[in-house]
C-alpha cells in the first residue's frame, strides 16, 4: 500500500475536519474550543448558519443556486449546491493528509453535500472518513430512508463511516430526557471520539502509534467503530474494550469482523503492560486471518486513571469482506 506524502507542520499531520450542514457545523464548532492543531471548516448553503461560526473557515455552497438560503429536506438541492461550489471545496480540502467529514443525515445539505465533498476528496486521493448522525424515528420514514441510503453510499465511496443512531437514545437513556439533551448526547459523543482519535495520532507515547498506522487501518471501505472509556486502575481491560467499542448509540451489527483494530491504553506510571494481553480475547473475536492489529501504550506521570481507546475499521458481516482501497501514491498538484 502506498501512503500519501506527509507534509507535516511541527511533526504533526495536516488534518482537516469539515462540518457539512447545520448538525455537522454544530459539532465542528464545538471542537474549535479545544485548541487542537487541526483545520476546521464549515460548509452550508445558509448564510445565516455560516455567519454564526465566524471562528471557522467557511464555504457557502451554491451561492447562486440556493441564494444564501438553506436547502430544506431536499437532498437534490443540497447536492446541487455542493456541485456548484466544487472548485472552492477542492481548494479548502487541498493539502489535507486526513479529512474528517461530519454531517447529520436525513436533510438536504448534510445528506446531499457530504457525498459531493467526499467524491471531490477521494478524487484528490485524500484519505477520507465520515462521522454522521441519523434521525429520530419521529422525524419520518423519508428522512430515515435518505439517511440509510446516504450512509450505504458513503461506506462504498470513502474509507470509513461511523454513524450515531439518535433513535437508540430512548432505549438507553431516561424516558424523560429532553429533545435538546438527547441530540446533545450524540453530538458530544462524536466530539469525544474525534478528539481522542486526534490525540492518539499526535501524542508521543511509550509504545507509539504514528499517523501511517492510522492510515493503514483505513485501507478498506465500510463502517468503523471508535470508542473511548475511562476507569480506575485495576479494572477488567477486556470489559473496558467491549464497552468502548459497543457504544449504545452506534449501529454496528453483531458478529462482525474487522480488517483493522487499534487498542490504545493510557494510564499512570504503575500501569502493568501485561494487562494488554487480556485484550487478545476480544480482538480474536472480531479478527480474521488478515486483520491488522495495532497496540499502543502511553504512560502518564502521576496517578492517572486507565483510559482505553478502541478503533475497529473495515467492519462487515463475516461473509462480506470489504474491498481493499489503498491510498494511491501522492496527490498530483
Amino acid at each position: 500500500m502506498f501512503l500519501p506524502d506527509q507534509q507535516t507542520s511541527n511533526g504533526l499531520p495536516r488534518i482537516k475536519i469539515v462540518g457539512i450542514g447545520g448538525a455537522g457545523i454544530h459539532i465542528v464548532s464545538a471542537l474549535s474550543m479545544l485548541s487542537l492543531p487541526i483545520e476546521l471548516i464549515a460548509m452550508d448553503s445558509s448564510s445565516a448558519t455560516l455567519e454564526s461560526v465566524a471562528n471557522l473557515q467557511r464555504v457557502r455552497l451554491g451561492p447562486k443556486t440556493s441564494r444564501g438560503m438553506g436547502c430544506g429536506s431536499s437532498i437534490d438541492a443540497g447536492a446541487q449546491a455542493a456541485h456548484a461550489s466544487r472548485g472552492e471545496i477542492a481548494n479548502v480540502v487541498d493539502g489535507a493528509e486526513l479529512l474528517l467529514l461530519v454531517a447529520g443525515l436525513g436533510g438536504g445539505v448534510g445528506s446531499g453535500g457530504i457525498r459531493v465533498v467526499a467524491e471531490i476528496a477521494m478524487q484528490m486521493n485524500i484519505p477520507t472518513i465520515c462521522f454522521v448522525t441519523k434521525p429520530f424515528r419521529f422525524e419520518g420514514l423519508k428522512r430515515t430512508t435518505i439517511a440509510n441510503t446516504v450512509q450505504s453510499a458513503l461506506e462504498r465511496e470513502t474509507h470509513g463511516v461511523l454513524s450515531i443512531e439518535h433513535d437508540k437514545l430512548q432505549a438507553h437513556f431516561p424516558k424523560n430526557i429532553t429533545l435538546v439533551d438527547a441530540m446533545n448526547v450524540g453530538s458530544q459523543y462524536l466530539q469525544k471520539v474525534i478528539e481522542q482519535l486526534l490525540h492518539v495520532v499526535q501524542v508521543n507515547a511509550l509504545i507509539n502509534i504514528d499517523f501511517a498506522d492510522i492510515l493503514s487501518l483505513f485501507r478498506t471501505h465500510g463502517q468503523f467503530a471508535l470508542g473511548v472509556v475511562d476507569s480506575a486502575i485495576g479494572a477488567d481491560i477486556n470489559s473496558l474494550i467491549r464497552e468502548a467499542i459497543h457504544h449504545p448509540l452506534t449501529c454496528i451489527a453483531p458478529n462482525y469482523k474487522a480488517t483493522g483494530i487499534l487498542v490504545f491504553a493510557e494510564a499512570g506510571e504503575d500501569f502493568d503492560l501485561g494487562n494488554l494481553t487480556m485484550a487478545t480475547e476480544f480482538i480474536d473475536e472480531i479478527s480474521s486471518d488478515d486483520t491488522q492489529v495495532i497496540l499502543g501504550v502511553n504512560s502518564v506521570e502521576g496517578d492517572y486513571p486507565l483510559r482505553i481507546t478502541v478503533l475497529a475499521t473495515g467492519i462487515r458481516a463475516p461473509e462480506k469482506a470489504p474491498a481493499s482501497s489503498p491510498f494511491l501514491g501522492t496527490k498530483g498538484r
